[in-house]
């Protein structure tokens, strides 16, 4: 869903190195910022023909000489090749990873981003523990359950077999696909992209670094899912549960039977 606001800090006047910018390095700064299509990690599509539009007697040429400014600034970051804009103190200034739902989006986002060096440079600006892609938000506890539940009762990633082939070949031809389909929907919302092989093949990689980075997760997920069940097993031990009423109440509070089962049988 398109974005319908933007946050912009006041005390962003306070900062010398801002007001040392020129008025229409500020205004195309102020013009990312209020795009609709400002991802939750705050990259935008770069193009400064349209965006020349949006004032009279504006020209892309002194767009683009704006934009270098903010990228000499180090405000922004740009990718020509996959005109990609990234606002470098986004993710910082709108809040974004004080609610678990729009850090939910921003990690969706970020498997949208195609260039290398903006991937980079987002993942290096985020705070030291959360330099890792796709976690995904907590699910309300069980009404019974304790603080510690909320943890156990997080739901796993998706299993990417689930979503791709099991077979090498057949994985590179789903990305391929996806590759194409990205392409597709950059160039109608954008226009056509110069060097399209070159575009795809970036987008490839990308996918291919996504799925690796997605099965890593879930496994270390999936570890730390074990983990926490074994603590509330050893808890509800101590407690006096043991046999039949420890497996129940186990399965009932994990709400995995599977899991709570693994458990026990370890």
């Amino acid at each position: 869903m398109p974005r319908n606001h933007a946050r912009i800090v006041t005390s962003i006047w306070q900062d010398e190195e801002w007001r040392d910018l020129s008025p229409l390095a500020q205004w195309s700064y102020m013009l990312a910022l209020t795009q609709p299509g400002l991802t939750m990690c705050g990259v935008v599509s770069y193009t400064p023909k349209r965006w020349a539009r949006l004032s009279a007697g504006l020209t892309p040429k002194a767009v683009e000489k704006a934009v270098e400014e903010l990228v000499a600034s180090r405000y922004v970051i740009v990718d020509r090749d996959t005109e990609e804009l990234f606002v470098r103190s986004f993710v910082k200034n709108d809040g974004v990873l004080r609610s678990p739902n729009l850090e939910t989006s921003m990690w969706r986002a970020y498997g949208d981003i195609i260039s290398p060096a903006i991937r980079e440079a987002f993942l290096k600006g985020l705070p030291e523990g959360l330099r890792k892609p796709f976690p995904e938000p907590l699910t309300e506890p069980h009404v019974n359950g304790s603080r510690a539940c909320a943890d156990v009762l997080r739901p796993p990633l998706p299993n990417p077999s689930s979503v791709l082939p099991a077979k090498a070949d057949d994985e590179d031809e789903t990305l391929h696909r996806e590759a194409l389909k990205r392409l597709e929907q950059r160039e109608r919302e954008v226009g056509p992209v110069r060097n399209r092989d070159g575009w795809l093949k970036r987008a490839e990689r990308n996918l291919h670094a996504e799925l690796a980075a997605r099965r890593d997760a879930d496994e270390r997920r999936r570890d730390a899912r074990r983990h926490r069940a074994a603590l509330m097993r050893a808890d509800l031990e101590e407690s006096g549960y043991e046999g039949e009423e420890l497996a129940k109440e186990l399965r009932f509070r994990l709400g995995d039977v599977r899991l709570a089962d693994e458990v026990l049988a370890s």
